[in-house]
């Protein structure tokens, strides 16, 4: 196996993860997957009948044996996706957030650095951005401002990994709010919590109607992660990318009206006023098409269909436990 073309993958088995490796899959590369399996094993079934995918089952928290791995592994890139993701899952169980979002990303990155890995790939998040008055669209240059557990994670793992971005080639990647089918799916998200209910017709309760977020398909994340790991340029240091399109920052009540449009259905839904989540921000997306060449291919109104068709299916059945982080 060839160090060049090998790529370690956390979180594998996760709603990102597990169209990660599969894109990586099919570009090429040798993919390591590995992932503690919190959520289960569904995201992999797919990636297991595939020779070049090897799979590690390890919380990442095991400093020890993480580093071991890194060691017998020695990959050219590595994807860091696992983390305790969203607001509610970090309240329900804080502590294990700090570890694995912080503690166990600079234990990974270490353990990176010792085993002569390339590329260090880091998800993080818009949400990073938290509260924004102003109606400009923020750049990767405008000061976070983080409102929740999760987010506070991922500013200080970003702080830090520019601190010691010198030993590696590091791409900070700040997700717009993900959308779309996966193997390992997910509802708790809001186009996808949308597009269910719309297409159900299924009353539903809306907060902040008029609060704004980007919002960005898995596979658009999966493309992104691909052409780093597939571009022969160099970037020294720490590489800051917001990862979504300008197109895409919605509010909400212009999101459920795209959803319905692109669905030719009717949105049945409550306007609930001001719920906990103050977050209001719209992004700029301009750096990651200047120097990336990356634009999004698959917009909301791509997930709205897929999803209602899904369920018109009987692909999706219904075990909520399962399409939820908490």
């Amino acid at each position: 196996m060839s160090k060049g073309k090998r790529v370690l993958v956390t979180g594998a088995a996760g709603y990102i993860g597990s169209g990660v490796c599969r894109r990586l899959l099919s570009a090429g590369f040798d993919v390591i997957g590995m992932d503690s399996l919190m959520y289960g094993a569904t995201g992999l079934l797919p990636l297991l009948v595939t020779p070049r995918f090897t799979f590690v089952r390890l919380d990442i928290r095991e400093y020890a044996l993480l580093r071991e791995q890194l060691n017998q592994i020695r990959p050219f890139a590595v994807v860091h996706l696992a983390a305790i993701v969203g607001d509610p899952a970090c309240k329900k169980m804080p502590e294990v957030a700090r570890q694995t979002n912080l503690a166990a990303t600079k234990a990974l990155f270490g353990a990176a650095s010792e085993s002569d890995t390339s590329r260090f790939i880091f998800a993080s998040t818009c949400s990073n951005y938290g509260l924004s008055d102003s109606t400009a669209l923020l750049s990767e240059d405008n000061a976070l401002n983080p409102l929740s557990l999760y987010a506070e994670t991922k500013v200080e793992a970003e702080h830090w990994l520019i601190e010691n971005a010198a030993t590696l080639e590091t791409y900070i990647l700040r997700f717009g709010t993900a959308h779309g089918l996966s193997a390992r799916m997910r509802f708790d998200l809001t186009v996808n919590e949308f597009a269910r209910a719309i297409a159900m017709d299924t009353p539903f309760d809306v907060y902040d109607s008029e609060t704004w977020r980007p919002y960005c398909h898995v596979n658009d994340f999966a493309e992104v992660i691909c052409g780093i790991c597939s571009d022969t340029t160099v970037r020294t240091g720490a590489n800051v990318f917001n990862v979504g399109s300008d197109e895409e920052n919605y509010r909400k009540i212009d999101l459920i009206n795209a959803i319905a449009q692109a669905t030719s259905r009717t949105a049945r839904f409550s306007d609930t006023g001001n719920g906990a989540d103050r977050r209001n921000y719209r992004v700029s997306f301009a750096r990651i098409v200047e120097e990336l060449k990356f634009m999004p291919r698959y917009p909301v109104a791509y997930s709205a269909r897929q999803i209602s068709e899904a369920l018109s299916l009987g692909l999706l059945p219904s075990h909520e436990a399962h399409y939820a982080n908490v």
